[in-house]
């Protein structure tokens, strides 16, 4: 079954911290939009774990996708065949973005992978989770996660201490 046909296991599987269904909706829709403009990225991805991302990050994740695309094009219009370049795994770990791939080893591209995937890593501790609009980490209960002001708020979360801070480089 593909990913599109599941789209009701991936609905229930949607309601991520009290969300209202107009949200849960929007998430869906974003998830399903970048799916449908790169499936050849997602073949072999963890569906469970891309599903868990809030909706203010998707458009990191089209950045990503991007690039992979772009790489991919320039090795076709120098005369070298594609690789084979997944995303296999979509999630927050700390607060933060973190995208992880599968392709064949490459000085060059794993240098250049790793900058971008660091790069937007640090995107989304400036980001928020929910929304997109600017946001920085906070603690939410035992959580960590990147939150607006607004969200911040509406959630009764908390600057975490400066240690914790310094240790994820934010």
């Amino acid at each position: 079954m593909d990913f599109i046909t599941r789209e009701k296991e991936i609905t229930d599987g949607l309601d991520f911290m009290g969300e209202p269904a107009a949200y849960k909706q929007a998430t869906l829709e974003a998830l399903i939009s970048i799916y449908r403009d790169y499936p050849d990225l997602f073949a072999e991805a963890d569906h469970g774990q891309i599903n868990m991302l809030g909706l203010g990050w998707y458009p990191l994740v089209r950045v990503a996708c991007e690039w992979i695309t772009t790489y991919q094009d320039q090795l076709k219009r120098n005369g070298h065949p594609p690789i084979d370049f997944k995303i296999t795994t979509i999630k927050e770990k700390f607060g933060g973005l973190r995208i992880y791939t599968s392709y064949p080893h490459s000085e060059e591209l794993s240098n250049a992978w790793f900058n971008l995937s660091i790069a937007l890593e640090k995107a989304s501790y400036r980001t928020c989770f929910f929304t997109g609009k600017r946001g920085r980490l906070m603690r939410e209960g035992m959580w960590f996660v990147t939150l607006s002001e607004e969200e911040a708020v509406k959630r009764k979360a908390t600057a975490p201490s400066a240690d914790i801070l310094h240790s994820l480089g934010v």
